[in-house]
């Protein structure tokens, strides 16, 4: 987990989590996500605080299974999600959290929205991941 923070929607696509009226804040989880110890993919989530106001920002106490603490905690089931899926050559930062070799590297990347049972439009993520070495 590299951070949690709450943070203004500035951005056009983060504004379909909120709801008019609300205090336009959102939570902004950036992770890294591991198999076997080794860094896979790095991902950033986006959902608002109105909707989901006791959410920690402590990163030890962050649910690992972000959907099921989301049905356990506030009764909202992701029902679908819907991707954009395309290839980019890996930056800088790609390089980095996701221990690339090289500059002629590619990453897997994830645009994704997801809804819940009300089709109410829940989570905006980006996901960018390692596209080799896994069968």
């Amino acid at each position: 987990m590299i951070g949690i923070e709450k943070v203004p929607a500035k951005d056009a696509h983060q504004f379909e989590l909120l709801e008019p009226g609300s205090n336009r804040m959102l939570y902004k989880i950036h992770r890294v996500r591991c198999v076997d110890e080794i860094p896979v993919m790095h991902e950033w989530i986006w959902l608002a605080c109105s909707r989901f106001p006791r959410l920690s920002l402590d990163v030890e106490q962050f649910p690992e299974l972000l959907y099921v603490h989301l049905l356990e905690e506030y009764g909202v089931r992701i029902s679908a999600v819907r991707e954009e899926v395309h290839a980019e050559c890996a930056d800088a930062e790609d390089r980095k959290l996701l221990d690339i070799d090289g500059e002629q590297a590619a990453v897997l990347c994830v645009d994704a929205k997801a809804f819940d049972q009300a089709n109410d439009l829940t989570i905006i993520s980006k996901h960018r991941a390692l596209s080799n070495g896994f069968k």
